[in-house]
């Protein structure tokens, strides 16, 4: 079981996911997790996307540094769209757009590809 501790008036909080699930039943991951080496992301680099609002956590209690931080693991293909989209020339705001947006993305990646991007 999660740690738990009163916040603010609020009642008792977890502060801890228990096996990889938020409280709401939702799979998490933490900056731990392979997947975000894998796309080539470092702990600081998850840590400044959520920062901007980019990447979205399940903790909605817990802001700052050095608080715990949990992602829903669909946040990992967000964070994978969003590399494709800054390797091709977007700054990391309108890759984090792009990449929640439901629109097809190919045509302008077959213009990067053009243009040697």
């Amino acid at each position: 079981m999660g740690r738990t501790t009163s916040v603010g008036g609020c009642g008792v909080v977890t502060t801890h996911h228990v096996r990889g699930y938020s409280p709401d039943g939702i799979e998490v991951v933490r900056w731990s997790d392979p997947r975000w080496a894998k796309l080539g992301l470092s702990h600081r680099r998850v840590g400044w996307w959520t920062a901007r609002g980019y990447l979205r956590t399940t903790d909605r209690l817990w802001k700052g540094s050095g608080s715990p931080r949990f992602w829903p693991v669909d946040e990992i293909e967000v964070a994978a769209r969003m590399v494709e989209l800054i390797g091709v020339g977007l700054t990391a705001g309108a890759a984090a757009v792009l990449a929640r947006a439901d629109v097809d993305l190919d045509p302008l990646f077959a213009i990067a590809r053009k243009a040697g991007l």
